[in-house]
C-alpha cells in the first residue's frame, strides 16, 4: 500500500492518495504519519483518496481493526471531518461498514464521495461553517 499525503492550506487540510493493494500496516502508517506532521493539529479535516487503492483482499473483519486503529489516535484526530472518494461499490460498501463501526467509537463526521470536487466542495463548506 502506496501513500500520498499533501497538506492544503486553502482547506485547511491534508489529502492522502492511496494505489495498490489496501492491508492493516499500511492505514497504521497513515494514521501514525497524519498524527505527525509537524502542522498536525487535532479536528483538521483530512481528504482520502482511495480511488486507486485495491480492496479486493479485504473483508469485514479488517475494516473492524481499521476502526480500531483509528480508535488509538481519536484524541489526536480529534472531531475531525473525514472525506473519503471511492470508486466502486466494493469500496463503499467496505467504507459504509467502517463508518458504522466507528461512528460511535471516534466523534468525527464522514462522508463518502464519488469525485474529488464533491469531496473538495464539502470540507470547504463545513470548514466556513466552523469559521462563522
Amino acid at each position: 500500500m502506496i501513500f500520498k499525503i499533501t497538506p492544503d492550506q486553502k482547506l485547511k487540510a491534508v489529502e492522502i492518495c492511496t494505489e495498490g493493494p489496501a492491508d492493516l500496516s499500511g492505514f497504521n502508517s497513515i494514521f501514525q504519519s497524519i498524527v505527525n506532521l509537524p502542522d498536525w493539529q487535532p479536528g483538521k479535516s483530512i481528504i482520502f483518496d482511495f480511488t486507486d487503492l485495491d480492496f479486493s483482499g479485504f473483508k469485514s473483519v479488517d475494516m473492524r481493526l481499521v476502526s480500531d486503529q483509528v480508535v488509538r489516535y481519536k484524541a489526536s484526530f480529534g472531531m475531525a471531518k473525514w472525506a473519503f472518494i471511492l470508486s466502486g461499490d466494493l469500496q463503499f460498501g467496505l467504507m459504509r461498514m467502517w463508518e458504522i463501526i466507528t461512528e460511535d467509537r471516534v466523534p468525527m463526521i464522514i462522508n463518502l464521495f464519488k469525485n474529488r470536487a464533491d469531496a473538495r466542495a464539502w470540507i470547504m463548506k463545513t470548514n466556513m461553517k466552523a469559521i462563522s
